[in-house]
């Protein structure tokens, strides 16, 4: 026993010298991922104002997704996100002898990349922004007439009046919820504002969706 002290004494002082030098994980080590999905309630603003006015109010669509994130410091992280997304909305107008209601449908698939801050508690809130590239994928206007007498519609593809891509700053919170290491249960919700045009055809259109998501995390 009394010659292990010596090497005791050596090999203590060696590790603890290691451990101080190691260097520090790598940020682009991922921490954690995700897989997700819930509502999108899609909007819409026109100038110069449409003839039946300059917002289309918000119906409820669908998305999901899955990110991954890195940590920067201890509560500091940075989310790469894809998501796909169906932003419907609609305008309608209405006199003595018809109604008429247009429903846009807007499908896209989404990249936000975002600043994400997550204290590290049993239970995680967290708050998060950062801008979001769209690509687009389809879009669709169904044209609906009813009269007293008859109702008629039509199904008109806008794609071609569109920019192929979305620009938003996406921003929101959420809670993160542990199940059994490691996987969590998280809810969040968020804003996706439009911030460039993406009519093609003259004016201004900027759409933007408002998200309420729920899925799972599993740290790394």
């Amino acid at each position: 026993m009394t010659k292990l002290i010596p090497f005791l004494m050596l090999l203590v002082p060696a590790v603890a010298t290691a451990a101080s030098t190691a260097p520090p994980p790598s940020i682009f080590s991922p921490s954690g991922l995700g897989f997700y999905g819930g509502v999108v309630i899609g909007s819409a603003e026109f100038y110069p104002a449409l003839a039946m006015g300059s917002k289309a109010e918000g119906v409820l669509g669908y998305g999901g997704g899955a990110y991954v994130e890195f940590r920067l410091f201890s509560f500091l992280f940075v989310q790469s996100t894809m998501l796909y997304e169906n932003r419907v909305f609609y305008m309608h107008s209405t006199d003595s002898i018809s109604a008429i209601k247009n429903t846009y449908k807007f499908k896209y698939l989404d990249f936000p990349l975002l600043l994400k801050i997550k204290p590290d508690w049993t239970w995680q809130p967290y708050l998060f922004i950062g801008p979001s590239l769209g690509a687009l994928i389809a879009a669709t206007m169904d044209l609906t007439a009813e009269t007293r007498t008859t109702t008629a519609g039509v199904t008109i593809d806008v794609k071609p009046s569109l920019r192929p891509s979305l620009l938003s700053l996406y921003f929101g919170g959420g809670l993160n919820i542990p199940i059994a290491h490691p996987v969590g249960l998280f809810f969040e919700g968020g804003l996706s504002r439009g911030v460039l045009n993406i009519s093609t055809a003259g004016g201004s259109t900027k759409i933007s969706a408002g998200r309420i998501f729920g899925g799972l995390s599993f740290s790394l």
